[in-house]
């Protein structure tokens, strides 16, 4: 029989990932994993961890969520039962539905290595690796964050005020209104955090409206020669910002400032992360639509569903991408320095779908609501003890003709 609360944590189909992340850890968790996969239920994964090694985050996440060889899958509810720190945090977040209890904290922080560099050539390798982990894993955590934002913004969009002035560029008024909607529901570290997030998607968009028009990219778009058409336009842009400044130069700091203003534009217009932009206006982009909007787009699909595509991908793509965008840099600034979360502040930067025992809740009690037995009706047939027995205590069984 299928689980009717799919969503919920099951302690019947669960592993508890207590301890260290070690390889003792693994080899414990790995075979209950196996077990737990011989059908495609949903698995519950219980923390309370301070972390540990990032390579065993991979390899228990990844027995979790490959796909098997008849290509079934299992939903991965994942529960901050005590605290959920360092790969803790990483694989908490990277659950399909995930819970944390009102007194559970989780830190993120950047990937580390205990062992200390033999040379400088062993450095350099060690730094560009760990580099190359905290992308792939903020950008897999980014994949699952940005579905819980779409839930928070949905949830507080009509306390927005729309008409303010203050956000540069119209496409940003509303992730700039999202923001300060958080500033009462975040703690003062957590809203920083939301707050310089923001300020980069900010420092992208400008960048990007202030270079990108000016160059000009060939016919045959050749990415290398793209690129240089980029870096050009940003050298004039650096040059033109900072005429006044008589003792800048090329030197290695201005250099620096051009490589970084580059390099920034570079990812938010031809970054990895954009492939998955379509998906999101695929399966998201209604949502983002005002009512008037709403309205003639279920027109077109009725008419003219390739029409009607164009239309939801034209008035979505520029309200999805900043808050993509927001949610890729706030699970890198994740992965760089000490980030402490409560299980509010968890909630309200989509680390988390639920705060069990608070209204902090997700599409769960939505999903649970729409799934409900309809009461009955009078085609329903619903059984009734004979006179002569005594009513039962519970409900009667409900069937269906």
């Amino acid at each position: 029989m299928a689980n009717p609360y799919p969503l919920r944590p099951n302690p019947e189909r669960a592993i508890e990932v207590f301890g260290d992340f070690n390889d003792e850890l693994a080899s414990k968790l790995f075979p209950q994993i196996a077990e737990l996969r011989k059908t495609n239920e949903p698995i519950s994964v219980f923390i309370n961890s301070l972390g540990g090694n990032v390579h065993v985050l991979k390899f228990v996440d990844g027995h979790l969520k490959t796909r098997s060889l008849d290509e079934g899958w299992n939903r991965i509810i994942t529960i901050a039962s005590g605290n959920a720190a360092s790969a803790a945090a990483s694989l908490l977040a990277l659950g399909n539905y995930a819970y944390a209890y009102p007194h559970s904290y989780i830190l993120f922080h950047s990937v580390r290595y205990s062992e200390l560099p033999e040379n400088v050539e062993t450095a350099t390798q060690m730094v560009l690796e760990i580099e190359r982990l905290n992308r792939e894993i903020s950008r897999k955590i980014a994949e699952m964050v940005i579905v819980r934002l779409i839930s928070r913004y949905e949830r507080v969009r009509d306390h927005f005020r729309l008409r303010r002035r203050d956000a540069k560029h119209k496409e940003l008024i509303g992730l700039r209104c999202f923001i300060d909607a958080l500033r009462s529901r975040l703690s003062n570290r957590s809203w920083r955090l939301a707050w310089r997030t923001f300020s980069q998607v900010e420092l992208a968009t400008s960048l990007s409206k202030e270079v990108i028009p000016l160059a000009k990219f060939g016919k045959r778009h050749h990415p290398a020669k793209d690129d240089a058409a980029v870096l050009e336009k940003v050298i004039d842009h650096a040059l033109k910002e900072n005429k006044s400044l008589r003792n800048w130069r090329l030197d290695d700091r201005g250099i620096h400032e051009i490589v970084n203003d580059y390099l920034i534009i570079f990812d938010y217009h031809f970054g990895e992360h954009r492939s998955v932009l379509d998906d999101l206006v695929e399966y998201f982009g209604q949502e983002f639509l005002t009512k008037a909007e709403g309205k003639r787009y279920a027109k077109l699909k009725q008419s003219d569903s390739k029409a009607a595509d164009v239309f939801l991908a034209e008035k979505s793509f520029p309200r999805i991408e900043p808050l993509w965008y927001y949610a890729v840099s706030l699970c890198r600034s994740l992965m760089q320095g000490e980030n402490k979360l409560t299980a509010t502040d968890a909630y309200w930067l989509g680390i988390v779908d639920e705060v069990i025992g608070t209204t902090l809740t997700g599409h769960r009690t939505i999903s649970e609501q729409q799934n409900k037995p309809k009461p009955p009706t009078s085609s329903t047939t619903v059984p009734v003890p004979p006179p002569a027995q005594s009513a039962p205590s519970a409900a009667p069984t409900v069937t269906q003709p």
